[in-house]
């Protein structure tokens, strides 16, 4: 019998939508768990973490 970690995330492979971001954000800033984000927005903990970190970067990253 093969082994399964858990069905896919709902949004697997779907570009990130403003609001997603935006809610994804609110959400870290608000004090929410990574995975009670992820449940959230229908992505994994680590598609999660991932764009939290590029979305800091990008804030935090000079004007030119």
């Amino acid at each position: 019998m093969p082994f399964t970690i858990g069905a896919p995330s709902p949004n697997r492979m779907k570009p990130w939508s403003l609001e997603d971001e935006a809610r994804l954000l609110d959400m870290r800033s608000g004090g929410s768990d990574w995975s009670d984000v992820a449940k959230a927005l229908g992505r994994t903990q680590a598609a999660c973490e991932s764009r939290y970190a590029t979305l800091k970067k990008r804030q935090e990253a000079p004007i030119r």
